[in-house]
């Protein structure tokens, strides 16, 4: 039989043919990596079954969610913004805000941290309204040319400056793809959501031989979590997320506008 020796699939062909006389294949290793791909996919399979009973959204609820994310569609931005990571105690936090806030622009607050060796870094990209963090949308589509944020991070601080920016909405009607295709997914991750809590709350875990005379181990305490906001927009402070380097903007395509909204809860 010939093979051709620049065909992709005849080179797997062939090492598929020299694994086998080795014998690989029946390396226990190689077999316990079957058998994991294996349940991946067959439990990928079952989810994506589960998933597609979720309902598709009707148009008054595309609508609604168009109507209710204004800074990603009929009041999208691009943003021109210059992100400065400090590195600093916590004592000094203070003291950087006072000096942010008396500094005549940027570049003078720079010549304070350079003066001072205080540690930064610094970016300036320009990212339209879906590529930015969804945590972070909201307060930043508020912020006014030339408005400058400080945030304190773990670390030290975060300075975010827009340097300017320029409206470009997306109407409703091109919106609509994209909106509809981020509901259904989400729909799809909740009733997955919900198969999968109800499969581990009817599981039973049977302990047998030795093992049923053994104590069990005890069950690890819950614990609530409640998600907190985005730090732009409300108390208390998070970690924020970076913002840079990023990409230059465009008017985003169906693709892009799923990517960018996703995330939002």
């Amino acid at each position: 039989m010939y093979l051709d020796a620049d065909n992709p699939h005849a080179l797997v062909h062939l090492a598929r043919l020299a694994a086998s006389e080795q014998k690989i294949d029946r390396d226990p290793k190689v077999l316990a990596q079957i058998d994991a791909a294996r349940r991946d996919i067959i439990s990928r399979a079952y989810m994506e079954r589960i998933g597609a009973g979720a309902p598709r959204p009707s148009a008054e609820e595309i609508k609604k969610y168009y109507e209710s994310n204004p800074a990603l569609f009929k009041e999208r931005r691009i943003y021109n913004l210059q992100e400065i990571v400090i590195e600093a105690p916590p004592e000094q936090m203070s003291d950087l805000q006072a000096r942010l806030q008396a500094a005549k622009d940027i570049n003078e607050f720079l010549a304070y941290l350079k003066t001072n060796q205080i540690k930064y870094g610094a970016n300036q990209a320009v990212r339209p309204a879906e590529q930015l963090p969804l945590t972070r949308l909201e307060g930043i589509a508020k912020m006014h040319d030339g408005q400058v944020q400080f945030l304190p991070t773990p670390r030290g601080a975060q300075v975010l400056v827009l340097v300017s920016s320029r409206t470009q909405p997306v109407d409703e009607e091109r919106a609509r793809p994209a909106i509809e295709t981020y509901l259904v997914n989400e729909r799809k991750r909740k009733v997955i959501e919900d198969d999968l809590k109800a499969l581990r709350g009817s599981a039973k875990i049977e302990y047998v031989g030795d093992f049923a005379h053994t104590d069990r181990p005890a069950a690890a305490p819950t614990t609530d979590v409640t998600p907190t906001k985005s730090p732009l927009t409300s108390a208390p402070v998070t970690t924020p997320e970076p913002l840079l380097p990023i990409q230059s903007a465009s008017m985003p395509t169906g693709a892009a506008l799923e990517q960018g909204i996703k995330g939002l809860k």
